[in-house]
């Protein structure tokens, strides 16, 4: 999420592949499961992975706006209201709005498509109203035997609908690896014009490794006693 979101605000291509389309532009992340330091943290070391000097990371950041997710409900046109009004509130108008996760954003019942297209009708329409882009977060239903022949997609969590809804996504395996030193994970994308178009991006697979070093500077020092 964080990686897409820093790729609108720099114009660095996304995971090191994928062009930005258009100028760069502004980032309003509503979080509801990461504390704002947090977001910020991951800000900073997605800068530090793409060796952006602090002059310039400095003007990326200043790009974002985060906001903590309260739970509302944008079934409900009073919520809806005051979410436009908070974009439309920050001193750019934003290019892209995040939302993570999904299920703080509605009081629904997942499995029900009546409800869930209300969900994803209106989410839609605040992009239409603020005039950027949408992106949610959104878990995977646990795994069994029949999700292993299903797209990326159809694997989330709740009604079919919701996958129905979207223009794209990217849908993400569990991670694999040690999980210590090592983790890898396969992002399946999708994109719907693409498909119309009979084009397509392909999946990927990133992989990261971590290096343990020894730090004796590190280790505290046993207190000074007199003699």
């Amino acid at each position: 999420m964080m990686e897409m979101a820093f790729s609108t605000a720099s114009g660095c291509p996304a995971f090191g592949e994928f062009d930005v389309c258009g100028e760069p532009g502004h980032v309003a992340i509503f979080a509801g499961e990461d504390h704002l330091r947090a977001c910020k943290a991951k800000l900073r070391a997605i800068g530090a992975s793409k060796n952006i000097n602090p002059k310039r990371m400095q003007e990326i950041a200043g790009r974002f706006h985060f906001e903590a997710l309260t739970k509302i409900d944008v079934r409900d046109k009073g919520h809806l209201v005051e979410l436009v009004a908070s974009a439309r509130m920050l001193r750019e108008k934003p290019k892209l709005m995040v939302f993570d996760p999904l299920i703080k954003m509605h009081g629904a019942k997942e499995n029900a498509s009546e409800e869930m297209e209300v969900v994803t009708n209106n989410l839609a329409a605040v992009g239409k109203a603020v005039g950027c882009a949408v992106k949610f977060v959104h878990h995977n239903a646990k795994a069994n035997e029949g999700s292993k022949n299903k797209r990326g997609g159809q694997k989330m969590r709740g009604s079919s609908g919701l996958h129905g809804a979207v223009d794209g996504g990217l849908y993400l395996d569990p991670p694999t690896g040690n999980r210590t030193t090592e983790w890898s994970v396969r992002i399946e994308s999708e994109i719907k014009e693409l498909r119309r178009r009979a084009e397509v991006i392909g999946d990927m697979v990133i992989a990261l490794r971590a290096r343990l070093e020894s730090r004796t500077d590190m280790v505290p020092k046993p207190p000074d006693h007199p003699a």
